[in-house]
């Protein structure tokens, strides 16, 4: 797939109403182009589902509104405030040591570079992409595991890790279209794009994708491939006859 084909795949999903009310978005509303707040939810992202995600920053920006307010509270508050999101310990240690950084470097702002944005603790290439693009409005492009599996299976890449996907975009997509990459991939990696059982026939890509590395047919699910399996294994085991 060549960078016109993908524009045109991004114009769709922008449209798309199976997309419209992704986690992703609700996301993106709720940081309300705070560059704080987007630094937050950002760093809070890892591991934790979009839709958990929502719930427990709704809650806590009723709280926290600046780098301050974040060493105000008790290590065990934060931790109770972040339990959902899962590894809430880390995430609290790692949340203190961001807001400490941001008071100490840069007077309590996010700083709006990505050379300053990764010298900052627990902000590595897609942390700095997101918050570049979603809070200061500047060119960048974050891969997550959505953006990585779809571009995947569009072709427009052939890689094996999200750091090299973000290389092949970056050389490979024209500047005006990186901001708009992550925001609407995941969008459609959260409702049509799924990892397991994608649902191709109600992708507005599906004309234009050639569904690289999926299966096509029917797919069962975790817990019945499981079965299959173990039964399998006690007939092979079983003494013939």
């Amino acid at each position: 797939m060549d960078a016109v084909t993908f524009e045109r795949c991004l114009r769709r999903i922008r449209s798309s109403v199976q997309t419209r009310d992704a986690a992703v978005k609700r996301l993106y509303v709720l940081g309300k182009r705070d560059p704080f707040r987007i630094a937050v939810r950002t760093l809070l992202s890892p591991r934790t589902r979009d839709a958990t995600l929502v719930i427990v920053l709704e809650r806590l920006f009723l709280v926290i509104h600046t780098p301050k307010d974040i060493l105000k509270l008790s290590p065990r508050r934060l931790q109770s405030m972040l339990r959902p999101t899962g590894f809430f310990r880390m995430k609290a240690r790692a949340l203190r040591r961001f807001a400490a950084a941001l008071i100490e470097q840069h007077d309590g702002h996010v700083p709006n570079t990505m050379d300053e944005l990764l010298a900052l603790p627990g902000v590595g290439p897609k942390i700095a992409g997101v918050i570049m693009t979603a809070a200061h409005g500047q060119d960048a492009i974050a891969v997550d595991t959505h953006v990585h599996r779809i571009v995947n299976r569009l072709g427009l890449a052939r890689t094996l890790a999200p750091g090299k996907t973000a290389a092949v975009l970056y050389s490979r997509l024209p500047q005006r279209l990186w901001r708009h990459v992550n925001v609407n991939l995941v969008a459609l990696g959260q409702t049509v794009c799924l990892p397991i059982r994608p649902q191709c026939a109600r992708c507005p890509l599906d004309d234009l994708c050639p569904k690289i590395g999926v299966r096509h047919g029917p797919t069962l699910p975790p817990r019945a491939r499981r079965r299959r399996r173990q039964g399998r294994s006690i007939r092979c085991a079983a003494p013939g006859r």
